[in-house]
């Protein structure tokens, strides 16, 4: 059939990410990230530098993709730039200007069908240097969602 959840190889894990993620031994192909924004709590480890790396462990040869709601430039390149502290190749699609991306990050290149215009907001983050990187201990993200609000 075509409906996922009834795959065998389908895990969906309902837990604290940021718990889970530390304590797992397991590898996976793929994690989803599909929480509420940085700016409440119990979602602000799932996007620091700390957990992306951790992540990356988790899924050594596999993808991570993370939804990140209500972005905007600045919040985009600093999700980007952190993603890229645990994974070398990192991907974005924007949907509907400044709604919400979708991040792909992986440790080889994707193969992924992206638009112009992603393409073009990929190599604009890549040629800005002038980012801040979300830490456990500076989360930069929950200070601007705070004040987006």
């Amino acid at each position: 059939t075509n409906n996922a959840l009834h795959d065998s190889r389908v895990n969906i894990i309902i837990d604290d990410g940021s718990q889970f993620v530390r304590n797992t031994k397991k590898k996976y192909d793929a994690i989803i990230i599909t929480v509420s924004e940085p700016a409440i709590a119990y979602s602000l480890p799932l996007y620091t530098v700390e957990y992306f790396r951790i992540m990356s462990q988790i899924v050594d040869d596999g993808i991570l993709g993370v939804w990140v709601p209500q972005v905007g430039y600045e919040n985009t390149r600093t999700v980007y730039y952190s993603l890229n502290q645990g994974f070398p190749y990192v991907y974005c699609k924007e949907f509907r200007k400044n709604y919400c991306v979708l991040f792909w990050a992986s440790k080889q290149p994707l193969d992924l069908n992206l638009s112009e215009n992603d393409l073009a907001l990929i190599e604009r983050i890549q040629n800005d240097d002038n980012y801040t990187l979300n830490t456990l201990d500076h989360p930069i993200l929950k200070y601007r969602w705070d004040k987006m609000e």
